[in-house]
């Protein structure tokens, strides 16, 4: 619900969301509302997830999957992401009623290690050493631009390598002789 909705060439359809395009979700949440028309030609059911809610929308013979559901009932949901009038909004593809409570835990348990995994990925450590050592090998005279450094060390997070350079700063073995670049002091 916090992405970007994108559509490209009206072909590919995805949410930007934390760096990640996602164009199909699975949510496990309780319906809050259900509706189906007199034809049953169209019904959605709004999820709440604890977090936020959203519509499932289903037209034509997907209104069956909406039919066998009822409100206050958990199901686990997977679907295409979609958009209309700025609203974001899930096309089901399965629904599956859950019957056992202890699902809603172990889906937040996938979460966290979702999470986790993701942060982890991102925290990669960089050695004072290496990052004293590519300043004087790269200084040419002018200082090193930090994005030098952030290709000759590997692609570390931006954020990762800007605490090593404020850590050689401090202690005053490099320095910042114009904006983002970095000398080693006596060089």
């Amino acid at each position: 619900m916090r992405g970007k909705f994108i559509e490209e060439d009206g072909k590919r359809t995805f949410v930007t969301y934390d760096g990640r395009h996602v164009s199909r979700v699975r949510v496990l949440a309780t319906i809050v509302r259900k509706f189906v028309n007199e034809d049953k030609s169209y019904g959605f059911l709004v999820l709440d997830d604890g977090t936020e809610t959203i519509r499932a929308k289903a037209w034509r013979e997907d209104v069956t999957l909406i039919e066998k559901c009822n409100e206050g009932d958990i199901v686990d949901i997977f679907g295409k992401v979609r958009e209309f009038g700025e609203e974001i909004y899930i096309v089901p593809e399965i629904i599956v009623r859950v019957d056992d409570p202890n699902w809603e835990i172990l889906r937040e348990l996938e979460i966290m290690c979702d999470k986790l995994e993701r942060l982890e990925s991102k925290h990669v450590e960089i050695s004072e050493v290496d990052v004293l050592d590519a300043v004087e090998r790269l200084d040419k005279g002018e200082g090193v631009h930090i994005r030098e450094l952030i290709r000759e060390l590997g692609n570390p997070p931006e954020e990762n390598l800007q605490k090593v350079l404020r850590i050689l700063m401090n202690r005053g073995e490099i320095y910042e002789n114009k904006p983002n670049h970095y000398r080693k002091v006596g060089a």
